[in-house]
């Protein structure tokens, strides 16, 4: 678990130092547009947790909680 927490960790600041390189200001911008985000929708009613979706550019899908494999942990590669 300390593994994936530092490659994790790691690859948050290759993100991070990157959208301050390419001086991104704004949520609009395509350097921000370009990484995959993960959203979630709370319900409006209270009755259930809500909904998890996935975005990348304009590209917005409903996470159907997919079966990922028995890896351990996730691969981190640059973009």
């Amino acid at each position: 678990r300390g593994t994936v927490m530092l490659m994790m960790a790691s690859h948050h600041l290759d993100v991070s130092e990157r959208l301050d390189a390419e001086e991104c200001h704004s949520p609009a911008d395509f350097v921000w547009q370009s990484q995959l985000r993960f959203k979630w929708h709370a319900s409006e009613t209270g009755d259930d947790p809500g909904v998890g979706f996935i975005a990348c550019m304009r590209a917005e899908f409903r996470y159907g909680y997919e079966y990922t494999g028995t890896e351990p942990g996730p691969a981190i590669t640059p973009l």
